[in-house]
């Protein structure tokens, strides 16, 4: 997409798929830093330009910090999974 991690300057091990996805931060800072994250969708972004490890999903969704998944935006009204929940502690 148009712009994909168009602020990094250092970091890496990063995938962008979407227009501006992880160029900004949730500030509207350049998302300068972020390392080993996912970004899917136009406009995700990490909660700050130095997260690691965060997999952000969704139409402007912003993460919620270093080795968090955040999935859908304010506009989703419900996630469906199919099958059994793993935990791994």
């Amino acid at each position: 997409g148009y712009f994909t991690l168009g602020a990094l300057q250092d970091g890496g091990k990063n995938i962008a798929i979407g227009d501006l996805a992880g160029t900004f931060t949730s500030f509207s800072e350049g998302n300068t830093t972020s390392n080993d994250s996912i970004f899917i969708g136009y406009f995700t972004k990490p909660a700050f330009a130095n997260d690691t490890n965060q997999t952000i999903i969704g139409h402007s969704m912003q993460g919620m910090g270093s080795n968090t998944v955040s999935i859908g935006n304010s506009s989703i009204i419900a996630n469906y999974f199919n099958g059994s929940f793993k935990y791994l502690n």
